[in-house]
């Protein structure tokens, strides 16, 4: 499905899988979504009943490529973020929020690649003077 469903089950409430809802609606059917891909997590509704959707990770946790199956937590950032933090604390950043004029970085306290204008030196971006 192009939510990020993985697999689906029917129910006879109406969901959001309007595209699978056509082809069941004969039957009084309804598509609903049971688990997510990697980036998604499945969504519950205010009363914490699963809201048949899946959620990007990237959504509720900015640069997050894989979340928890309830999307309680990011477990992995994507490949232009570096992660800070642990468990349900880490967050994924931009290296240059963590290191000044950084363009590229494995780790939180050493730089790979400086912004124009700035070369790596021991980890930080130092201004090229030539």
């Amino acid at each position: 499905m192009g939510d990020g469903c993985r697999v689906t089950d029917t129910t006879t409430e109406p969901t959001h899988v309007a595209y699978a809802d056509q082809d069941l609606n004969k039957t009084g059917q309804y598509a609903m979504c049971v688990t997510c891909h990697y980036m998604s997590y499945l969504k519950t509704s205010e009363n914490g009943e699963p809201a048949s959707k899946c959620e990007k990770c990237d959504r509720k946790y900015p640069g997050c490529r894989a979340c928890g199956a309830q999307g309680d937590r990011c477990r992995v950032c994507n490949s232009d973020r570096v992660s800070e933090g642990s468990g349900s604390g880490l967050r994924c950043r931009h290296c240059s929020e963590l290191i000044g004029n950084c363009a590229s970085c494995r780790s939180a306290s050493s730089c790979d690649s400086c912004q124009h204008g700035y070369f790596p030196w021991f980890g930080k971006c130092a201004k090229n003077w030539f």
